[in-house]
């Protein structure tokens, strides 16, 4: 652990403003120059397939980027539940783009955000 701490100090020394290490079903690593923060997935009463959820996370996550552009750490918080989100959504079907939801689905407060 402490060389995996010592290598996240080497990138961000270089400028890296974020890191985010997801670790599936355990949760996301959030890090920044400041803080770090592990945050829990959303959990799902059934999963149909996984296939794809990484990739529909990385794409909440930047979804939720782009909508604020910042890099406040509680913005970056939000933007990892939305990425928690759209993840949560897709496992709950089969294949990877079936449960994705469009922007006027997202319906956060369904899954307590």
């Amino acid at each position: 652990m402490h060389l995996i701490k010592e290598k996240i100090k080497k990138i961000i020394k270089l400028g890296v403003k974020v890191i985010l290490i997801t670790m599936g079903e355990e949760g996301t690593l959030l890090i920044n120059s400041q803080k770090s923060e592990f945050i829990k997935p959303i959990k799902v009463d059934k999963i149909v397939d996984t296939t794809g959820a990484g990739d529909a996370f990385s794409a909440g996550f930047i979804y939720g980027f782009n909508r604020n552009f910042s890099f406040k750490f509680e913005d970056l918080i939000s933007n990892v539940k939305i990425g928690n989100f759209i993840a949560a959504k897709c496992i709950q079907e089969l294949g990877a783009r079936k449960g994705i939801p469009t922007p006027d689905e997202m319906d956060f407060q369904s899954f307590g955000y």
